[in-house]
């Protein structure tokens, strides 16, 4: 890198451009990132070898450097920018996320700047780009930036994304959005930080909220990489709208003594008033996940819980689950409606959890009083 006076950032640039024409193959191992010549990137060098005794080469390479230009879209006016930005930054702001500096180190020494840079609970940072327009080189750039200071970057877009643009970022496991689904996307980043930080989750929702959504807006997002596991009622307004998948096994909780089994593919039939029988669904439900990655398991819900078992039997049964989700390193989201108890039984079900996320009118946030 350093004998051919390139800088981090433009290296990558020319390795991805190398990459995608299939001039090179990258290969990883551990730590260790080799790139390789393939026969096709070997017969281009050859000829360019030869071009180059005859050609003056300043002319090729003025003609890379004004390509690379070209990718650069226009910026968006400074007054419609620091709008978006603070509107970003409210939504981010209620889902208690903080600010931070967006100047952010890169392993490489150079400094990256973002729109916008914001801390999880967990302490995980997250990075903000907004552009008008995305193209395929700013998904370059954006790539760099996250690959080099261990940020993940989300772009944000006004106007409009290119196909290869999106494509690339798919590849890349980077998040293109239109500023109007920036909302949705907040309520899923809390999601996700708060089950990193803690592997069982409480979700208090009011119920005349539209919290369902956002709960299948997760599971849409989870089944990219990994599998869920709902319990849930069919009389739960989260029933009808859960995606399904080979991905999503839906366990239906009833109080029915005996009945038929279910006809969906992937449903089944679960016990409510029996707390061991429950449990071992719970449990069984984890020995489905071949993916290799920790499922997700939704618990819908505690309320109905406690009408079924009582206090005294869903708290027991509430310790077993947690520590059998903890000691297997599976994340779980257990939700009660606000509302539905008295003080005692709320006090001894957020007892349980050491944090919980509250979803009401303003949306998905952490729970302060945690």
């Amino acid at each position: 890198m350093h004998r051919a006076n390139l800088t981090w950032p433009l290296l990558m640039n020319y390795l991805e451009v190398l990459l995608r024409h299939g001039l090179l193959t990258r290969e990883t191992n551990v730590s260790r990132t080799t790139y390789r010549l393939t026969a096709k990137g070997s017969a281009v060098l050859n000829i360019y070898l030869k071009l180059k005794e005859e050609v003056d080469p300043l002319e090729s390479e003025s003609i890379s450097a004004r390509r690379l230009e070209e990718t650069h879209e226009p910026v968006l006016a400074s007054r419609e920018k620091k709008a978006i930005l603070s509107a970003l930054e409210s939504i981010l702001g209620v889902a208690n996320f903080r600010l931070r500096d967006g100047r952010v180190p890169g392993r490489s020494g150079t400094k990256y700047r973002f729109d916008l840079v914001t801390e999880g609970g967990d302490k995980s940072l997250y990075g903000f780009d907004v552009l008008t327009h995305v193209s395929e080189g700013e998904v370059i750039r954006a790539f760099v930036k996250q690959l080099d200071s261990d940020i993940p970057v989300h772009v944000i877009y006004t106007k409009s994304a290119s196909e290869v643009a999106k494509k690339l970022a798919g590849s890349y496991s980077m998040e293109l959005l239109h500023v109007r689904d920036f909302k949705g996307f907040a309520e899923l980043l809390a999601f996700h930080d708060a089950l990193l930080s803690n592997r069982c989750v409480l979700l208090e929702v009011d119920p005349s909220q539209d919290y369902e959504s956002a709960l299948r807006r997760l599971v849409q997002d989870e089944t990219k990489r990994s599998r869920v596991s709902a319990f849930t009622w069919k009389g739960s307004p989260l029933y009808p709208v859960l995606p399904r998948g080979e991905r999503v096994y839906v366990y239906v909780m009833t109080t029915n003594e005996s009945g038929p089994p279910s006809a969906r593919p992937r449903e089944f039939i679960v016990p409510s008033h029996d707390e061991a029988a429950l449990l071992g669904f719970l449990e069984e439900s984890g020995a489905k996940d071949s993916t290799g990655e920790r499922d997700l398991v939704i618990f819908d819900s505690v309320s109905e819980l406690l009408v079924s078992l009582g206090n005294e039997s869903s708290q027991r049964f509430l310790k077993r689950a947690t520590r059998s989700m903890d000691s297997k390193g599976r994340r779980a989201l257990f939700i009660m409606k606000r509302g539905y108890h008295d003080d005692r039984s709320q006090r001894m079900v957020r007892g349980l959890f050491p944090e919980r996320l509250v979803y009401d009118g303003s949306g998905l946030k952490l729970d302060q009083s945690a």
